[in-house]
């Protein structure tokens, strides 16, 4: 009879196959099921942390579903109005060219109102993110 192996055995440094990233905060996410929020927000800390620039970070979420990525991202966050959060993460990119700036929108933010912003904000190639 084969013996079991215990737990000890099995949780080794060697095994692991996922670990959630340190600037991920403990709060458990709220977002509906089959919503992709989660998983891009899981994605895009990893990325930072694995970039070593969480430091440099700033992120703007407008206000809707959105606007909760403060509550678990551990970098430094802005809020801004519906619509406007490529113009802040613009306006932040300029003022601060050092940062990795980057603004998080959910489906309507980023589909509806701020098309004018987003192609200024391509056009002055501030090197800015959306997600």
């Amino acid at each position: 009879m084969a013996q079991a192996t215990g737990i000890k055995e099995i949780i080794k440094p060697e095994n692991l196959v996922y670990k959630k990233t340190k600037i991920m905060t403990d709060t458990v996410l709220h977002y509906c099921p089959g919503c992709g929020h989660s998983v891009v927000h899981r994605v895009l800390m990893e990325v930072i942390d694995e970039l070593g620039i969480a430091e440099q970070t700033v992120g703007v979420a407008p206000v809707g579903c959105s606007v909760f990525a403060y509550n678990y991202m551990n970098v430094d966050m802005q809020e801004a109005a519906h619509g406007r959060a490529s113009a802040v993460a613009t306006g932040i990119k300029r003022v601060y060219p050092d940062r990795f700036v980057f603004a998080y929108q959910g489906d309507g933010e980023s589909d509806e109102h701020p098309f004018p912003h987003r192609a200024r904000g391509a056009a002055g190639d501030d090197g800015g993110k959306v997600f």
